[in-house]
């Protein structure tokens, strides 16, 4: 009967670390809501003067039913859509998406700094790290 009694205080007190982590999992998830606006991007396109990137003015919206939105302007002023879902496992944000021409744009990113206002992912590639600062948008910045 003591091990059991020594299994049942085990599991009590590894109870909230677990609950503790599911938390801030949630956080991380709940931070994460909203539209946020690209406004720096510093790794393979740093050569490149921002204004002429694809990643101009892009902004990502996440939903609590784990959607995302992908938005941006094209040179000629015409907004452009892709829409996916997303879910944050720890550090990583994983994104699936669908191009125009039905391409599969799923990628896995490093949350690398995330607060109330800002975020920062961190995606690996064979050209080198690529990390891109966010800015979340206000209701009238929207």
């Amino acid at each position: 009967m003591k091990p059991l009694a020594v299994i049942a205080v085990g599991l009590a007190l590894l109870l909230p670390a677990v609950l503790a982590a599911d938390d801030k999992k949630d956080d991380k998830a709940a931070k994460l809501l909203g539209t946020w606006e690209i406004t720096k991007v510093e790794g393979r396109f740093a050569d490149m003067p921002f204004e002429h990137t694809a990643l101009r003015g892009a902004t990502l919206t996440f939903t609590k039913d784990g959607k995302l939105v992908v938005a941006q302007k094209n040179r000629d002023g015409q907004e452009l859509k892709l829409e996916g879902t997303y879910k944050v496992e720890g550090d990583k944000l994983i994104t699936k998406l669908r191009g125009f021409l039905n391409e599969d744009l799923s990628n896995t990113e490093t949350i690398k700094k995330l607060t109330d206002n800002e975020l920062e992912l961190v995606s690996s590639g064979v050209d080198g790290d690529t990390v891109a600062s966010l800015r979340k948008k206000k209701e009238k910045d929207k």
